[in-house]
């Protein structure tokens, strides 16, 4: 079974990392009146955020909808990079993916913006190995929506019972899992990469 396997990987913290305590991403929150910390429980439930990541609103849309609401006085250049300012790579993940990609179809499926989307794939251009990644911007859905994993599996080529897909999220694995999916929860790279071997993937 695992070489017919489509291998589908989330992105933030599974792929790359988000760090709040980038300078500039610290001082926009600071400006927003949101700790770093509170950056993900507070101002990712702001709706324009939502409408960003799924494609309702522009980026500049996006960008005024913050000016308005926090009367922010920052430019959409500069804007653009403290936004973009929360991404690590996170060490021995490149290896996993290669090591997948070298014998799977690899797919990507995201909730994300497309700012993050650009920065990422500047961060990590091996990516590129990715023909058709799923992301929501793109797709007008969040996980654990069913469109998400019907359109990834799609986008990856096989069936959705042919699919592995691997998230930090235990709510989006089983989104995953009634979607038809096989699905493994991100608890680091060695982790998954014990995983991987006993499924005979990696």
């Amino acid at each position: 079974m695992a070489e017919e396997m489509a291998v589908i990987f989330d992105l933030g913290r599974v792929l790359i990392d988000l760090d709040v305590k980038g300078e500039r991403f610290s001082a926009l929150m600071k400006a927003m009146n949101v700790s770093p910390n509170q950056a993900f429980s507070v101002y990712w439930r702001e709706p324009e955020v939502e409408w960003h990541m799924t494609g309702r609103i522009t980026s500049r849309q996006f960008h005024q909808a913050a000016i308005d609401r926090y009367n922010l006085e920052i430019d959409y250049e500069d804007f653009v990079i403290a936004w973009c300012d929360l991404f690590s790579p996170i060490p021995g993940m490149r290896e996993i993916f290669d090591r997948v990609a070298d014998r799977h179809p690899v797919g990507i499926l995201s909730d994300t913006d497309p700012l993050h989307w650009a920065k990422i794939k500047e961060m990590l251009p091996w990516l590129q190995r990715v023909g058709h990644p799923t992301l929501s911007f793109n797709i007008k859905h969040l996980k654990p929506h069913p469109e998400a994993y019907r359109k990834a599996a799609e986008n990856s080529g096989k069936p959705p019972e042919d699919c592995l897909f691997i998230d930090d999220s235990l709510i989006n694995v089983e989104g995953a899992r009634d979607a038809g999916m096989a699905a493994l929860q991100f608890q680091g790279p060695e982790r998954l990469a014990k995983d991987l071997a006993k499924l005979g993937i990696a």
